[in-house]
C-alpha cells in the first residue's frame, strides 16, 4: 500500500487519546505485513510522536534491533536477518530510516520486546554476553556456561544450532534449581539473565504443551507490556501482532478459541493501568492473491466486514466487536 494513501486514510481518525495502538495481521504474508507495519509506525511517529514499538519478539532479539539501530554492524544483522516473521529487505530499509531519525537527537524510536524468546540464537548470544568474561564458573553450572560460550562462537553454524536446541532445553529446565549459584556468579547481570531464561522457558513450552503455552504466552505479553508502560508512563506505544492477540474485548469464539481474552483485552480491563487501546486488523481483499492463502477460519471472520472500497473504515460486526477499524490491503 502506498504510504501517502495510508496516511490520508488514517488522518480521518484522531488517535491522540490512545495510549496503545495495535494492528493485527495474518502471519502468512510477511512482505505485505512488514510494509504496512513500518508504514503505520512511520505515520504514528511523524504525526503523533509515538516512538515505542511493541514487538512480537523476545527481549534478546529486540536488544539486537536497538543495538543495530544505534551501531549498524554485520554480526547483529546476521542474527536479525534470521527472523522469520518479517521481510528482511523491508526490515533493513526501515531500520535504516529509524537510524537516521534517531541521529537527529529528537524523540528516539525504540523497540520493546514483550514476547517469549522467539530466536534461540539471539537469546544465547545475549546470555553469553552477560557471563563474566574468562571467569571459571562453579562446577554445578560449568557445563551450561561452557555450552553458552561455545554456542555464541558457533552461531553461524546451522547444523550445530539445530542439535543445540535440546541442550538449551536442559539448561532452562535446570536453571530453577541452580538459581542461587547463578546469582553469585553473574552478580549485577543476573536480573537480565533471568529474564532471558524466562523467555526461553516459554519457547520450550511452545514445542511440547501447546494449550498451556497459549495461555502463558498471553499472560507474558500482558505482563511485559505493563512493565513497558510503567517504565515509560508518559509515552505511547504501537505494535503489530497476530490477529489472535489484538481484540480489546473477550471473544466467545475467536479463531477457534473459546472465551478468548487476549493481552489487549487484559490491558483494557486492568483498572490500575486504565489503558486506552485502538485496534485495527489487516484485511486481505478477496480480489488479492493473498486472500486465497488464508485459512477458512480467517476467511470466515474477515468476510463479516468485507468491503472492496474503503482502505480504512469503521467496523460494525459482532464477530469483531473488540476492534476499532480495519485496513484493507492488496
Amino acid at each position: 500500500m502506498d504510504y501517502c494513501v495510508l496516511k490520508e486514510a488514517m488522518q480521518e481518525y484522531d488517535l491522540s487519546a490512545y495510549k496503545i495502538i495495535l494492528t493485527g495481521e495474518a502471519h502468512q504474508f510477511k512482505k505485505a505485513n512488514s510494509r504496512i507495519f513500518f508504514s503505520i509506525q512511520k505515520y504514528l511517529y511523524e504525526e503523533y510522536g509515538i516512538n515505542n514499538i511493541l514487538f512480537e519478539g523476545g527481549y534478546s532479539f529486540v536488544k539486537l534491533l536497538n543495538n543495530y539501530i544505534e551501531h549498524p554492524n554485520d554480526r547483529d544483522w546476521f542474527l536479525i536477518s534470521h527472523c522469520n516473521s518479517v521481510d528482511t529487505n523491508i526490515f533493513q530499509t526501515h531500520l535504516d530510516y529509524i537510524h537516521e531519525q534517531n541521529k537527529s537527537g529528537k524523540n528516539k524510536i525504540r523497540f520493546i520486546g514483550i514476547d517469549y524468546e522467539t530466536s534461540y540464537s539471539s537469546a544465547i548470544n545475549n546470555l553469553a554476553a552477560l557471563l563474566p568474561p574468562e571467569t571459571i564458573p562453579p562446577k554445578e553450572i560449568s557445563n551450561s556456561v561452557d555450552f553458552i560460550r561455545d554456542y555464541s562462537k558457533r552461531i553461524d553454524n546451522h547444523d550445530f544450532r539445530q542439535v543445540a536446541k535440546y541442550r538449551i532445553y536442559e539448561i532452562v529446565n535446570s536453571f530453577a534449581d541452580q538459581k542461587e549459584i547463578y546469582k553469585i556468579f553473574l552478580s549485577d547481570n543476573f536480573t537480565e539473565f533471568d529474564l532471558v531464561i524466562k523467555g526461553l522457558r516459554l519457547a520450550c513450552e511452545n514445542r511440547f504443551t501447546m494449550e498451556k503455552f497459549i495461555q502463558k504466552r498471553e499472560a507474558f505479553l500482558y505482563n511485559e507490556t505493563k512493565k513497558a508502560i510503567a517504565k515509560y508512563p508518559n509515552e505511547k506505544f504501537y505494535g503489530q501482532f497476530g490477529l489472535v492477540h489484538v481484540p480489546t474485548e473477550q471473544m466467545e469464539n475467536w479463531f477457534e478459541k473459546k472465551n478468548w481474552s487476549s493481552f489487549a483485552t487484559r490491558l483494557t480491563n486492568d483498572s490500575i493501568i486504565e489503558t486506552q487501546i485502538f485496534t485495527s486488523i489487516l484485511y486481505y481483499r478477496r480480489k488479492s492473491k493473498m486472500y486465497n492463502m488464508l485459512t477458512e477460519t480467517q476467511k470466515f471472520f474477515l468476510n463479516t466486514v468485507y468491503s472492496d472500497n474503503p482502505i480504512f473504515y469503521s467496523i460494525d460486526s459482532n464477530y469483531l466487536k473488540g476492534m476499532n477499524s480495519i485496513i484493507a490491503i492488496e
